[in-house]
């Protein structure tokens, strides 16, 4: 097996792992909603403690301990998360 980064150089994301409150109404609107946050490229929803899971172009700001846009914005809307940042993205070459 070999591993590879699939673009050549470092492929910065961020996942948050989103509790929606339980009175956030309907589950399509609110990946919509998360959709339509800046930065964020993907939703994927799941069952269990976090209904989502949200992933976003890592800012350069945020790396450097500036506030991170994404993690403000579902602050805002009332989300608990918590995160975990991808530097790699590896793929298993057949």
């Amino acid at each position: 097996m070999h591993i590879r980064n699939r673009s050549g150089k470092r492929a910065l994301h961020r996942f948050y792992l989103v509790s929606p409150k339980s009175d956030s109404g309907n589950a399509y609107e609110l990946a919509e909603t998360l959709l339509s946050l800046g930065h964020v490229e993907e939703v994927f929803m799941t069952e269990g403690k976090y209904g989502y899971i949200v992933k976003a172009k890592h800012s350069e700001g945020a790396a450097s301990g500036k506030a991170d846009p994404v993690r403000k914005r579902l602050s805002r809307l009332g989300f608990g998360c918590n995160e975990a940042v991808s530097y790699y993205n590896c793929k298993r070459q057949a």
